[in-house]
C-alpha cells in the first residue's frame, strides 16, 4: 500500500490527498510517493474544485517534491494543505503548493539546506557541492514565492 492516496471528500467537488510516506522520484518501496505515479493519479481529478492535501511526511527526494509541488500549482483547483504532523524536507515543498496552509496544533514544517551522499574523487565531490548549491537556490525560490520573504 502506498502512503499517498486520493480519497473522495464529503463534498463532491473536492478530493482529499493523503501524503504520508517517503517522497521518492520513483516508487521503489511500496510506501514511496513516486512523482510519475502521482501525475497519473492527479490527472484523474482534473475537474475537482478543491484538493485537500493532508501531510504527515518526513520528506525525501527534493526533485520529486519539486515536481509534485509544480503539479499541484498547475492544477486549476484550490489547493489547501493541512499539516497534520510533519511536513519535513521535500514534504514542506508540497505544502508550499497550497493556496492556504493549515497547521494542526503541535504540527511542524521543517526546511533545511539540501544534502547528499557523495562518493568519488575531489572533482566528483566538488560537482556534488555545485549541484547542492543550485538545488538550494531552487528550493529558496519556492519558499520565497509562498512566503513573500527574502532569500535571507
Amino acid at each position: 500500500m502506498k502512503f499517498w492516496a486520493f480519497q473522495p471528500s464529503t463534498n463532491a467537488d473536492e478530493v482529499d490527498l493523503l501524503v504520508y510516506g517517503y517522497i521518492a522520484e520513483a516508487a521503489v518501496w511500496s510506501e514511496d510517493v513516486g512523482a510519475k505515479e502521482f501525475r497519473e493519479a492527479l490527472s484523474a481529478h482534473k475537474d475537482v474544485k478543491r484538493i485537500n492535501v493532508r501531510i504527515n511526511s518526513g520528506g525525501g527526494d527534493a526533485f520529486a517534491g519539486i515536481a509534485i509541488h509544480s503539479m499541484l500549482k498547475a492544477h486549476q483547483a484550490e489547493v489547501v494543505c493541512f499539516v497534520e504532523g510533519l511536513a519535513g524536507s521535500a514534504a514542506s515543498l508540497i505544502a508550499m503548493a497550497g493556496d492556504r496552509i493549515v497547521m494542526a496544533t503541535g504540527s511542524m514544517i521543517m526546511i533545511h539546506n539540501p544534502s547528499a551522499l557523495a562518493v568519488g574523487e575531489a572533482s566528483d565531490l566538488r560537482q556534488t557541492a555545485d549541484v547542492l548549491d543550485k538545488l538550494r537556490d531552487s528550493l529558496v525560490s519556492i519558499y520565497r514565492a509562498r512566503t513573500g520573504k527574502t532569500a535571507e
